[in-house]
């Protein structure tokens, strides 16, 4: 905060150039004295005082003027350095247990991470997670009931598996673009579009796009091979039309931490939004390719031989006749496209409406493996003939399940409140 005070004088204060943004404070101050003094002409040198004039209205008292400016910064990675607790204690004023962590808080953590990895020290939350960068789907329990039980809401849509109610975390966005995680304990809110969770409810926001026009690049390195580059682009407002966007590109990779193989990511995230005088509007769009080397399961007796003999129990490097630990005959392979069109409008003072259509769409495939007898083997239960199998040797050949699963879910979820005496109905 700037204060100013002075009498009969004027100042320019320049504040240096912050997060795109300057400050040009004026500061004027005028005092006009309430007497006067005079000068005799003549030759006594007394002073004499000016007498008021008949009728006039006698010289205003000197006053000073105060203006306060206050300045608040924001970085381009979204921090503003002022959140309370570092981003974990925000006001909650609603009746229930909840958590919400904003995004002073994740810009702290690895840049790696998925809505899941940064949950899990909040309370109530047990994470089991499979890999360090944050790509593989991970095991995550709430007050005793697991993931399928919790509901999941991106940008107030529904994004859990609508067949197995999982949540893939890591499909949805990037960590840099993530504005704010709400974990709400208990159940869920009466007006969120995930009917199953009585396990609670994570809520995640975007960043919305910055009113000024800039850039953010980022890249991060650790051990196994492991990075991650990205970049955001965000365009400011467009003319005095109400639109403005950002979009972004990350890539992330690393080695399997034993055994062959390792994960790679493509994600592209981009946000567009309109303003109006009664609200906005957004378009939401997102795209990610994910390849990863599964691991075995481990058991405490491979696991033991291991550590006596350092053969590792993870699958193999290199292929040869009939190994079917190979890794890349154990490979998954996930993609996934979502569009988004949510709305929020303010009818009038007390009339609110939201609707938000999406689209998503997941793709596979996710491989196996086996050896299979060229003739007489069985499908099911069926015993299947000669299959001409190329490359077999001894009557087997290594075969290669092929899974390429899709699944695409789309829907609509809207709501309308009324509030009266500040509660909303």
């Amino acid at each position: 905060m700037l204060m100013f005070a002075n009498t009969g004088a004027a100042f320019l204060r320049y504040i240096p150039h912050r997060a795109g943004c300057a400050h040009i404070v004026f500061v004027l101050a005028v005092a006009v004295a309430s007497t006067a003094q005079a000068a005799d002409a003549g030759s006594t040198g007394k002073k004499k005082t000016a007498a008021a004039v008949h009728g006039t209205k006698p010289a205003p008292t000197a006053k000073n003027e105060y203006i306060h400016v206050n300045a608040s910064r924001s970085m381009p990675d979204g921090v503003t350095l002022n959140a309370p607790g570092g981003g974990r204690m925000s006001v909650e004023t609603e009746a229930r247990s909840q958590t919400t962590l904003t995004r002073d808080y994740i810009a702290k953590q690895s840049p790696t991470a998925n809505i899941n990895t940064l949950i899990a020290m909040v309370p109530g939350v047990v994470l089991g997670a499979k890999d360090p960068m944050g790509i593989e789907s991970d095991h995550m329990n709430m007050r005793g009931l697991d993931g399928s039980e919790v509901g999941y809401v991106f940008e107030g849509i529904p994004s859990s598996n609508p067949t197995t109610y999982v949540a893939h975390t890591q499909m949805l966005v990037d960590a840099e673009n993530i504005g704010s995680i709400k974990v709400i304990q208990g159940s869920s809110s009466i007006d969120s579009p995930v009917y199953w969770a009585a396990g609670g409810e994570i809520n995640t926001r975007m960043m919305d796009p910055s009113h000024q026009m800039h850039g953010y690049v980022s890249a991060s390195g650790g051990s196994y091979g492991s990075n991650k580059e990205f970049a955001r682009f965000e365009t400011g407002d467009i003319g005095n039309t109400g639109l403005r966007g950002m979009a972004s590109f990350s890539y992330t990779r690393s080695n399997n931490w034993f055994g062959g193989g390792g994960v790679y990511r493509y994600h592209v995230d981009s946000k567009l939004t309109k303003d109006w005088s009664i609200g906005n509007t957004s378009l939401i769009f997102g795209y990610t390719r994910e390849n990863q080397a599964s691991y075995p399961t481990v058991t405490m007796a491979k696991w033991d031989a291991w550590q006596k003999t350092g053969k590792s129990p993870g699958y193999n490097k290199d292929y040869y006749f009939g190994n079917t630990n190979w890794y890349k005959l154990h490979m998954e392979d996930e993609n996934e496209i979502h569009v988004m069109l949510p709305s929020d409008l303010r009818l009038n003072d007390s009339l609110r409406l939201q609707v938000r259509p999406y689209y998503i769409h997941r793709t596979g495939p996710t491989l196996g493996s086996a050896m299979v007898p060229g003739s007489g083997g069985y499908m099911g239960s069926e015993q299947y003939g000669n299959l001409n199998l190329p490359y077999a040797q001894k009557g087997k050949a290594t075969a290669v399940a092929y899974n390429n699963w899709q699944e695409d879910s789309g829907g609509l979820s809207s709501e309308i409140s009324w509030s009266l005496n500040q509660k909303a109905v």
